[in-house]
């Protein structure tokens, strides 16, 4: 698991900053969320409207993650077809015409300043939108658990649309995961191939034992008070360990290979050790 602001003490003004923004503010992080539908202009169709307003109230309201903000093209054009009703609260739906549809997205397009249409919310071919999630900053695991349990309700409730998850913090989130699941692979393959190759090399029992508690004894301990004290492995914590666990057999095997030349020059085992 793993939660950039909390590589940094309270006071600090990156993590005060983040603090800042969860109390006072939307939250510090960001979901974008593509919403594809069936084919080139399928954005301009009643049902794909109607879903991309379903999955941004269920965002909104029941989704899990206390989103703060969800910002929606099927938001737009409610507004509209309210607006072009004189504000009647009854015409805050999307409305029953595909045409209707397309005339607002064009009518909002045409009517707001250059910079501000909604170019940057649908692909060129229209066949997909994108919803923005503000939410609040949580570790990777609570993150990734939050995406698939969003996909799985899309999957379940949604016909004509399919998701998919993307920005800079699905990014992190992956990476974070995905890193902390191929370090951690990594270093068990490591300790499982080093280990035998040593007690070849050196062919003693002794020796064997020694490399054990030298090289993995360190990392148990470690990583046992870790567990004790709540500290999750992470990408940070499981580079140092490879790094600590690459250390450890560099100087065991100069320390051995030292050894046992002594002793073959016929040097007494503590004098040896010591060299």
């Amino acid at each position: 698991d793993s939660n950039p602001s909390l590589y940094f003490q309270e006071g600090y003004w990156f993590r005060d900053s983040i603090n800042f923004m969860e109390q006072r503010g939307s939250g510090a992080a960001v979901y974008e969320i593509v919403v594809r539908g069936q084919g080139a202009e399928s954005v301009k169709t009643v049902e794909y409207m109607q879903e991309l307003d379903r999955l941004s109230t269920y965002l909104a309201q029941e989704a899990p993650g206390d989103f703060r903000h969800v910002y929606s093209l099927s938001t737009i054009v409610r507004n509209i077809n309210r607006s072009m009703h004189g504000d009647d609260p009854a015409y805050h739906v999307i409305p029953a015409s595909g045409n209707a549809i397309s005339q607002y997205l064009l009518l909002y397009s045409l009517s707001v300043p250059v910079g501000q249409d909604i170019n940057d919310r649908i692909n060129v071919d229209n066949s997909a939108s994108r919803i923005t999630v503000v939410r609040p900053l949580v570790s990777t695991r609570a993150s990734r658990d939050n995406m698939d349990r969003i996909s799985a309700w899309a999957t379940e409730n949604l016909k004509h649309v399919s998701l998919e998850f993307t920005g800079r913090d699905v990014l992190y989130t992956n990476m974070g995961n995905n890193l902390t699941s191929s370090l951690l692979a990594s270093l068990g393959f490591d300790v499982l191939v080093i280990i035998p190759v040593l007690l070849l090399m050196f062919r003693s029992t002794t020796a064997g034992i020694v490399v054990v508690f030298c090289n993995v004894g360190p990392l148990i301990i470690v990583l046992g008070l870790m567990g004790w004290a709540g500290i999750m492995l992470d990408v940070g914590t499981l580079m140092v360990a490879a790094l600590g666990l690459g250390i450890a057999v560099d100087d065991t095997v100069h320390l051995l290979a030292h050894y046992f030349r002594r002793r073959r020059q016929g040097e007494a085992p503590a004098q040896a050790s010591v060299h």
